[in-house]
């Protein structure tokens, strides 16, 4: 049975896809929807191949190579192989060679006979001269460039045995922007609340009730942190509230109930005391 794969190189996925749908590259202000991505790539490699999917494959950076809660989603979904490689302050260490091993070992091993790769990076280039040397086909997938420029390298998009490019459109069903205060029902009691770690337990609840999974795997990661476009959020909104009465030991006390209220809804326990946050935080 004539097979394929993907490769996606998340990297250049969240950089590539945030600027052309959200101005961002960000992750932290981007929200991916893997399941729609990853069914995307797969019409994409059936309609193309005329092949039966055996797997994707989804490479990424971590520190210490340990998963997120958010990578955890992605390699739970059906068909979806993790491979991390370390996230340090320089950059992600060892994500192309694992792409390049898999371009060798998949063919070399005949797992699959075409190989549909997104990606940008020409340090992938060699990984895909070596499949095609070993009879396979290797078709790059990009996203659609800011402004009609590049965001591949030219020598991958040269060495490819074909290109195919994502349109705004087609990456705005699994790609956008996290909205930094989410608007909060109505009928949430939060305007009643005088204590500010009361305040904070209601705003906790109605801002997770406005997140999707992956949304809430991305903020548990910070955690006992709160993200600092969330904490804004979470700041001017009080500010609204509490007006003058916004000093740093209310701010404490709205972080805790934040927390306790975005736990209450997501079923994680609460994040244990911590040191005060700053406003760069």
């Amino acid at each position: 049975m004539d097979r394929f794969v993907v490769l996606v190189d998340a990297g250049y996925l969240y950089a590539a896809a945030g600027a052309l749908c959200c101005g961002t590259t960000k992750r932290a202000k981007l929200h991916l929807d893997g399941e729609k991505l990853v069914r995307t790539l797969v019409d994409l490699g059936e309609k193309d191949s005329g092949q039966t999917h055996l797997r994707t494959y989804w490479y990424d950076g971590a520190p210490n190579a340990v998963p997120t809660r958010e990578h955890q989603a992605i390699g739970a979904l059906q068909g979806v192989k993790l491979r991390l490689g370390r996230l340090t302050k320089n950059g992600q260490k060892g994500v192309d060679s694992r792409i390049v091993r898999d371009l060798i070992v998949l063919s070399r091993n005949g797992a699959a006979q075409s190989i549909f790769l997104l990606s940008g990076d020409e340090d992938v280039r060699e990984g895909v001269a070596e499949a095609q040397e070993l009879g396979v086909s290797v078709a790059l997938v990009g996203i659609e460039p800011v402004g009609g420029g590049h965001n591949q390298a030219r020598t991958l998009v040269d060495e490819a045995d074909d290109v195919m490019v994502l349109s705004r459109t087609e990456c705005s069903r699994f790609i956008r922007q996290i909205d930094p205060t989410p608007p909060l029902d109505e009928g949430v009691p939060i305007e009643e609340a005088t204590d500010g770690e009361v305040w904070g337990v209601e705003y906790g609840k109605a801002y997770a009730g406005n997140l999707g999974a992956g949304e809430i795997a991305k903020l548990l990661d910070s955690k006992p942190k709160i993200p600092h476009h969330v904490d804004g959020g979470l700041v001017k909104a009080a500010g609204k509230k509490f007006g003058a009465q916004l000093d740093e030991p209310m701010r404490r006390a709205i972080r805790r109930g934040f927390w306790q209220g975005f736990s209450e809804v997501t079923g994680q326990e609460p994040a244990a005391p911590t040191e005060p946050q700053s406003p760069s935080d």
